[in-house]
């Protein structure tokens, strides 16, 4: 039985998968709202209110006795006078990471909170919040605050605005690699092959090794051992930079080049049945 595939069938994937991206994206916010219990978030948020308004003695009191230094009150103090003068305008949270440890008398929770706040006259200043939970209870064991001069939504959008050629060649790999395997994908679908037909589906899809560009910074990144889908990508986590990615399209490149003698190779095996028919016919006879 041979088995038909719509000639669209490249694109109608890349269509699911690009509506399945962003109902993800539109989903982030409330992702990381939902990943972050209401305790963590609350002494956060009490932490950083502490600092706001300059209730340094009763921050402190928050911290575990084992982290905090001769010198805690006075970088506190620090940190307190680097805030933006004037009431924040605005506070969300825009990372958070959490790890879980099981070992005995040493069993705890740790989480990392990353709040970003808007000041007047726009400033805005990420205050980060680390925190551990215990048998001796919870207990504040980091603080950091980063000054910024724009909001990390706005700060690592997608814009080719001052953009030089390098970020121009990575966007232009990024959207012809996925092209040229989909080319390639129709083209093997619509070849008459007998034998090996998925093997070489399979091999076009994916793109081998990936060469990765963070669009907000400009830094490259190289992974010999990775294997992409349609040799390409795109990605950006809540309020994160845009990191395209793009791999060597072997598969689709070798199947290009390998098409005419493959299909020679069909048609020769194909006659030489056909020739073999008769003498089988004979025989049995």
């Amino acid at each position: 039985m041979r088995v038909k595939f719509h000639p669209h069938l490249g694109v109608m994937l890349l269509l699911l998968m690009s509506i399945v991206v962003s109902l993800s994206g539109c989903s982030q916010q409330a992702m990381l709202d939902g990943f972050t219990s209401k305790p963590d978030k609350q002494t956060a948020l009490e932490a950083i209110h502490d600092l706001q308004t300059g209730h340094l003695d009763t921050l402190l009191q928050r911290f575990d006795p084992t982290e905090i230094g001769a010198d805690a009150r006075a970088k506190l103090k620090k940190m307190a006078d680097m805030l933006p003068s004037g009431k924040p305008l605005s506070h969300k949270l825009v990372g958070a990471w959490h790890m879980s440890k099981l070992n005995g008398d040493n069993d705890g929770k740790t989480s990392r909170l990353i709040y970003e706040y808007q000041y007047p006259g726009h400033a805005w200043v990420l205050i980060t919040v680390t925190q551990h939970v215990d048998q001796r209870g919870r207990m504040i064991t980091g603080m950091w605050i980063n000054p910024l001069t724009d909001s990390v939504e706005h700060a690592n959008c997608f814009t080719l605005y001052g953009k030089g050629p390098g970020y121009f060649a990575m966007l232009a790999a990024v959207i012809g690699v996925p092209l040229l395997v989909l080319y390639a994908l129709i083209r093997c679908i619509r070849t008459p092959m007998r034998r090996r037909k998925w093997l070489w589906i399979v091999f076009i899809l994916f793109g081998v090794t990936s060469l990765s560009l963070n669009w907000t910074t400009g830094a490259l990144h190289f992974n010999l051992l990775t294997i992409q889908l349609f040799g390409a990508g795109a990605q950006a986590q809540l309020y994160s930079p845009w990191i395209l990615s793009v791999g060597l399209p072997v598969g689709a490149i070798v199947f290009l080049l390998k098409r005419r003698s493959l299909m020679r190779s069909e048609e020769s095996s194909t006659t030489v049945q056909d020739e073999a028919a008769p003498d089988s016919e004979a025989t049995a006879q």
